[in-house]
């Protein structure tokens, strides 16, 4: 579902907010898609494999999210927070927020933190992968966190995207 109130632009050299906007969709949207899945038959094989491609994305988009969020950058066309809002990522609002995310989502080498874990048990083939994993200890982690990030900046920005997930109910 593409919310009719999304840019009808296609490139973030037109608006870098395009991809936060669609990142965001995508979170909440994969979110929603998880708590409706019929997956009762253990047995039945569609149901499995569209839960995990669904849990598979919606790791991947909060991965993205909290990159975006956190302003980390590896190459220097990323799209961050801090090239989205720098001064409100300098406020005394701001910096305890991402400070906040960065220590509960951890680093790639921190065993065990929702940054490793998304790494080494989904995006990168490592002798960690598992063929099931239960990644809701490190979701119930993140998630408040990034929701209470995310309010913060519908506060000051009134993104239509953000309106539609963090005022209305769903």
């Amino acid at each position: 579902m593409v919310l009719p109130f999304l840019s009808d632009k296609r490139n973030a050299d037109d608006d870098p907010w395009i991809v936060f906007d669609y990142e965001i969709q995508m979170y909440f949207e994969t979110r929603n898609l998880l708590r409706h899945l019929n997956t009762k038959d253990p047995n039945n094989i569609i149901n499995r494999i569209t839960k995990n491609v669904t849990v598979e994305s919606l790791l991947l988009h909060t991965r993205i999210v909290t990159d975006i969020l956190i302003s980390k950058s590896i190459e220097g066309d990323d799209i961050t927070l801090m090239g989205l809002l720098p001064e409100w990522c300098n406020s005394e609002t701001g910096k305890p927020l991402i400070e906040n995310l960065k220590n509960i989502y951890g680093k790639r080498n921190e065993k065990d933190s929702p940054c490793w874990i998304i790494n080494k048990m989904l995006a990168h083939p490592t002798q960690w992968r598992t063929d099931r994993f239960d990644y809701s200890k490190p979701m119930k982690q993140i998630e408040p966190v990034i929701f209470n990030f995310l309010s913060e900046i519908e506060k000051i920005t009134s993104r239509p995207i953000l309106v539609y997930y963090i005022k209305s109910p769903h």
